[in-house]
């Protein structure tokens, strides 16, 4: 099977499009993305039965998508929805932004090489994606964990300012900072593209 050549694209643009993208829709879902955030944190209820503190009957704060929904509004104001945009924006503005450069970069370079001619058009896609989201995840993998952070503290902000928090976070779990969850997404983005 043969796969026509592909003109280059431009990189430039491939990025611009992928962060205009990616912008947009991280800004559409971030309220799903902090209610998401805030049930996979909360412990209370577990952390209590377990150490056998309190009735079994402990609910969590946060039950169900509509309540979460009311709750962080009531408590927060509507911008607590929006808790961890900023972090969220530079997060995936650079992920989507080397994930559409490196997709278009590796379907480039495979087709000038006459590689994607032996592969086809599903394992060269297959291929592609791989090495784009693990290019991608390690460029910004630093900016999830500050998201995380603030999407899942409420209010008020540790010390006050994302910036803050950011060392705080740092400071706070020095041994399981960003370096050490870069170099374990690391590797596990490149075993996952040697399986490939």
């Amino acid at each position: 099977m043969s796969v026509t050549k592909k003109a280059k694209s431009n990189p430039f643009v491939d990025a611009a499009a992928g962060a205009i993208a990616g912008c947009a829709a991280r800004f559409v879902v971030g309220p799903l993305d902090v209610i998401k955030i805030r049930f996979q944190v909360q412990l209370e209820p577990i952390a209590k039965r377990a150490a056998g503190v309190g009735p079994s009957s402990l609910t969590s704060k946060y039950t169900g998508l509509r309540q979460a929904l009311t709750t962080i509004v009531k408590e927060e104001g509507i911008q607590g929805l929006w808790r961890g945009t900023l972090p969220g924006q530079l997060l995936t503005v650079p992920y989507t932004a080397v994930q559409f450069v490196t997709l278009q970069q590796v379907r480039y370079f495979a087709h000038q090489s006459g590689i994607a001619d032996h592969m086809g058009g599903k394992s060269l896609s297959f291929v592609s994606g791989a090495m784009a989201g693990a290019a991608a995840t390690i460029a910004s993998y630093p900016f999830d964990i500050l998201r995380t952070t603030l999407a899942a503290q409420g209010v008020p902000l540790h010390d006050g300012s994302w910036a803050r928090c950011c060392a705080a976070a740092w400071r706070e779990r020095p041994v399981q900072g960003p370096q050490h969850h870069l170099a374990r997404n690391y590797t596990l983005c490149r075993s996952a593209v040697w399986l490939v």
